[in-house]
Parts: C-alpha cells; sequence; structure tokens
C-alpha cells in the first residue's frame, strides 16, 4: 500500500512540473520566453512567412528561425516595439523591419549579417549586435531619427555602405573596426560625435 501512493505521490508530482513547465511556455496556445526579466512572444516562422501590421498585434517578439525573410516585418508600426532576435537568427532579410515606426529596440548578438533596408525608418533608439555582425546592406539604418546608442559598437563591421545612416539622427556611432566609408553612408545625416581609434583614417567627416 504505501509502495503504491509513494508511486502515485511521484507521478502526481511529474504531471505537476509538466503542467507547470508547459504553461510558462505557452499562454492561449502562443509559445512565450523571457528576455532580460520581460515576456516576449517567440516567432518561428520569420524565415518564410511576411506578417501583415493587423497580423502583427506583439509588441514584444522573440525570433526562432535561421534567417528573418525580405518584408517579414515591414509596415507592421501599430504594436511591434521591441524584437530580439535569438541565437539561431544570422541574417536579417532586406527591408525585414522597414517602416516600423514604433520599433524602439533591437537586439541580435548572432546575426552575421543585416540586409538593404532593414531597419529603414523605424523608430529605434537602441539596436544591440554581437561580434558576429560583419555587414551591414545599404540604407539599413537610413531615416533612423531616434538613435541614441552606437550601432556599431562591439561589431565586426569593417565596411559601410552607400547611404546606410543617411537622414538619420545619430547621438554617436562607435567607428573603430570601420575601414571603408562610402561616400553617401551619412548623407544628410546629423552626428553627434564618433568614436575612433588613435591614427585612424575611415572618420565621418567633419565630425570631432
Amino acid at each position: 500500500m504505501n509502495k503504491t501512493m509513494t508511486m502515485i505521490a511521484v507521478v502526481l508530482t511529474l504531471l505537476t512540473a509538466f503542467y507547470v513547465a508547459n504553461y510558462a511556455e505557452n499562454v492561449d496556445g502562443e509559445v512565450h520566453t523571457t528576455f532580460n526579466g520581460e515576456d516576449y512572444v517567440v516567432i518561428s516562422d520569420a524565415g518564410d512567412r511576411c506578417y501583415t501590421d493587423s497580423e502583427m498585434t506583439y509588441s514584444r517578439i522573440y525570433i526562432d528561425s535561421a534567417t528573418v525573410t525580405a518584408n517579414a516585418f515591414r509596415d507592421c508600426s501599430t504594436s511591434l516595439q521591441y524584437v530580439v532576435l535569438g541565437e539561431s537568427v544570422r541574417t536579417v532579410g532586406d527591408s525585414a523591419f522597414e517602416g516600423c515606426t514604433r520599433l524602439g529596440y533591437v537586439s541580435g548578438q548572432q546575426v552575421i549579417s543585416l540586409g538593404a533596408y532593414s531597419f529603414k525608418d523605424t523608430g529605434i533608439t537602441n539596436a544591440e549586435f554581437g561580434p558576429s555582425l560583419t555587414a551591414v546592406g545599404p540604407y539599413a539604418f537610413s531615416g533612423c531619427t531616434k538613435l541614441m546608442a552606437p550601432v556599431l559598437s562591439g561589431t565586426n563591421v569593417s565596411s559601410l555602405e552607400d547611404g546606410v545612416f543617411a537622414g538619420s539622427r545619430l547621438k554617436i556611432e562607435d567607428m573603430r573596426n570601420v575601414a571603408r566609408i562610402s561616400d553617401t553612408a551619412f548623407q544628410g545625416a546629423t552626428v553627434g560625435g564618433q568614436i575612433v581609434s588613435e591614427g585612424q583614417s575611415a572618420r565621418i567627416p567633419g565630425i570631432p
């Protein structure tokens, strides 16, 4: 009898643990995760799906796919405010987040490349990328007028393509790993300052 009761107790404990674990991940049929103490909805089909503004009703999303396809979240400007590109994300396609005017924060520590126009005309104030990032496409951050923190800090981007920050406003940018700057990379941009290495030749013209 004691053995039977013990086994029942163990089974009930396991079932309770299973339920709690799954409830923490699934809410109303959606998969959730936590990043920096905040709740995010997991998006796993960004590699082959494009969302419309009416479909993207979440303010915080965690992308769990190898790529973010071109135009995946283009003009999702009503709800989307925070994007975490998970550890599986390596590339962000052309215009993936273009026109997401409420998008203020993006993080992607394993991302290798950002496509052309990928974050054009967004409301980003803070973009955090890691040393894996080596390529940023033309006009990727053009029209971003609220950038408060350097986009390139901690990355290995060595070349700034045409119009990458055109028409943007940057409080400061970290140029220490940059060896080549297109003539139009900062065209029409307002830049408060730049971080450079001693003797570095690639600099934003006219900025101390």
